[in-house]
């Protein structure tokens, strides 16, 4: 017999996504539990109409508690774990019916691939794990993390996030509501990486740029003593760089990517904001040329492949960015060259010789 999968989710007012959701696992997945933590508009019957099963229960401020719950549920083999804003892609299917035949691996990972204003975002996320009778739970209260015993396998299947392709009011709110997890989060675990990280990004979005460097710089510290820790290094560098950038010191800008960089060559992210910050600069043009270019290298690979650990990469498909600042700045040197030849003189200036006249047809 073939092995069975139940997608596992909790809701709270998610009419806009859920259909789009659910429709995307339909064929793909054996059962549906749905724990609903307060709707007030039609998600509880959005997800009945799709036959899921759906139970209620009060929301107590803790994702982990809330995921626990819909995990206790669950009566398959393996359990798919999506949000309500994401989406399973159509050619997923095949691949992860394959991958549930797998004895030696106790979790499954894919690509996340998340839109924003910005353009688009990917990192490796784990979204199957098998059902055991103990050892797997979620943890953190926000931004939780799957707990499970043995290692997991990277299959090539990807989920597409749509939540953070909001407006800016609700892209704040969302914000703040984490913010807020994530301070009691850092009272219960006060030497956490994964909460400094995470509080390090919500600071940023929020613009407390001070606190967010100092948080992203915990976090990579506390990382750093890890042997697994690469990834969330990464991220903590790129976030304390966004800080940098944010309070205008370009100084802080190259030194947190040049920290990441150190550790991993073609992170993409941290080329773009180099380059970006070196293309403010007068006299680092060249230097900035060389970044983006080096960006627009990363880049390829970033699509194609992979991300390494749990490193999230946000400054795909910048290409045209890219492209358009080094435009300027070659425009920039020019525009260099012509006034230094000009203060030269005329005949400093010109390179070439005047023919003689006999050569140019005149008498």
């Amino acid at each position: 017999m073939d092995p069975t999968i139940c997608l596992s989710m909790i809701v709270r007012n998610e009419e806009r996504f859920l259909p789009q959701c659910l429709k995307s696992v339909q064929g793909v997945v054996d059962d549906m539990v749905v724990v609903d933590t307060g709707s007030t508009d039609n998600t509880i019957e959005i997800a009945r109409s799709f036959n899921a099963r759906v139970y209620e229960h009060p929301w107590e401020n803790n994702f982990a508690k809330a995921r626990n719950q819909s995990l206790s549920y669950v009566h398959s083999d393996w359990v798919l774990i999506l949000d309500a804003d994401e989406e399973l892609d159509k050619d997923a299917g095949p691949i992860l019916r394959e991958a549930l035949k797998g004895d030696e691996y106790n979790a499954i990972a894919g690509t996340v691939i998340s839109y924003h204003r910005g353009g688009m975002a990917k990192h490796t996320s784990i979204r199957v794990v098998r059902n055991l009778p103990t050892g797997v739970y979620w943890h953190r209260r926000v931004h939780n993390q799957i707990m499970f015993p043995g290692f997991a396998q990277f299959f090539p299947f990807a989920i597409y996030h749509h939540g953070y392709n909001l407006s800016p009011e609700e892209m704040q709110a969302k914000d703040k509501r984490t913010y807020k997890l994530l301070r009691v989060s850092l009272k219960e675990e006060p030497d956490d990486p994964f909460t400094h990280g995470y509080l390090a990004v919500s600071l940023q979005h929020l613009g407390k740029f001070k606190a967010s460097i100092k948080h992203a710089k915990r976090a990579a510290a506390l990382w750093g003593k890890s042997n697994d820790g690469t990834g969330m290094v990464l991220n903590a560098w790129y976030t304390c760089a966004n800080s940098y950038a944010g309070l205008g010191n370009l100084a802080g800008v190259e030194y947190a990517t040049r920290k990441a960089l150190d550790l991993w060559p073609d992170y993409a992210d941290c080329w773009f904001l180099l380059g970006m910050s070196l293309a403010k600069q007068q006299g680092r043009e060249a230097e900035a040329m060389s970044a983006l270019i080096q960006y627009m290298a990363a880049n390829e690979k970033a699509i194609t492949n992979p991300s390494p650990g749990n490193v999230i990469q946000n400054c795909l498909r910048r290409g045209d960015d890219a492209i358009q600042t080094v435009g300027r700045l070659q425009q920039r040197l020019a525009q260099a060259q012509v006034r230094k030849l000009s203060e030269g003189g005329l005949d400093e200036a010109v390179s070439f010789t005047m023919p003689p006249a006999e050569c140019g047809g005149a008498t």
